[in-house]
């Protein structure tokens, strides 16, 4: 998709009619335009996936953008092309992305790379995370751009990449009338949940620097620029109380805690 406005309503269970919202045997890509999936049970499919631009809002009973290959785990068949999972590519390097969805948020049976782009992702389910990718030696690497996801702690999943980020995951949820609040060296964003309830955050920007991080909950900001989808910037924050936090260094660039024992990288499309 590079221009215009596309609008589509798919169907939100597996094998239903037209279930998946914009789907592609090989690559899809996306470079301008708006494109808004209302309903789906996977919004984006195809064995590649590359975000270059555009804004894209995608609502899903399963997983949100979705790079694989072979069947669904509940029994349908997700994907008709030929190519391995585990070759397969998630790649956003500009644009707007917002997720919503029930499955898992970005999904790649391969790898998963962000390297631009302004993308926020709202999940919620159990054995299912924000972010996942493939178990056979792939990887998740953010080197560019703002990255929000943030739903269960079942299955998260932390970046090895260039760009500091921090993921932290507790028992409390962060409800959708609350704010996340991320403040680093001077730098503050208020992240408020949209589709569901928040038991972790993994978080990245380019203005991140060297030094304290901290994620603390927060039941109301004043002021704020809202920069896209529950994303704040210049506000003032209420009383908080901290869920996580560390020190950003030279040697220690993506860091954090979690109740997850492993990522959601199976090797199933289309959720687990």
């Amino acid at each position: 998709h590079s221009g215009g406005d596309v609008n589509i309503a798919a169907g939100t269970y597996v094998d239903s009619a037209a279930d998946d919202g914009i789907h592609a045997d090989a690559t899809l890509n996306i470079s301008g335009g708006t494109t808004t999936l209302s309903t789906s049970y996977e919004g984006l499919e195809a064995s590649d996936i590359y975000a270059t631009g555009g804004t894209t809002y995608v609502s899903a009973s399963d997983d949100g953008w979705n790079a694989s290959g072979g069947s669904d785990s509940t029994g349908g068949s997700d994907f008709g092309g030929t190519t391995s999972g585990s070759n397969s590519m998630l790649r956003i390097s500009g644009g707007y992305h917002y997720v919503a969805c029930s499955g898992d948020g970005l999904d790649s049976n391969g790898n998963l790379e962000v390297t631009g782009g302004f993308t926020v992702v709202s999940q919620s389910g159990n054995g299912n995370g924000p972010l996942d990718y493939g178990d056979n030696s792939n990887y998740f690497k953010q080197s560019g751009g703002f990255l929000a996801a943030y739903g269960s702690n079942d299955m998260t999943v932390s970046s090895t990449g260039t760009q500091r980020s921090i993921l932290g995951s507790w028992s409390s949820a962060v409800s959708t009338s609350q704010y996340m609040v991320v403040t680093n060296e001077g730098i503050s964003y208020a992240v408020k949940p949209q589709f569901a309830a928040a038991y972790s955050l993994y978080i990245s920007a380019e203005g991140f620097a060297d030094g304290s991080v901290t994620i603390a909950s927060a039941s109301s900001i004043s002021g704020g620029t809202e920069v896209f989808k529950g994303v704040y910037t210049d506000f003032t924050a209420s009383t908080s109380s901290t869920l996580a936090s560390g020190t950003w260094s030279s040697s220690s660039i993506n860091i954090g805690s979690t109740n997850s024992t492993e990522h959601g990288g199976s090797g199933f499309p289309g959720g687990r």
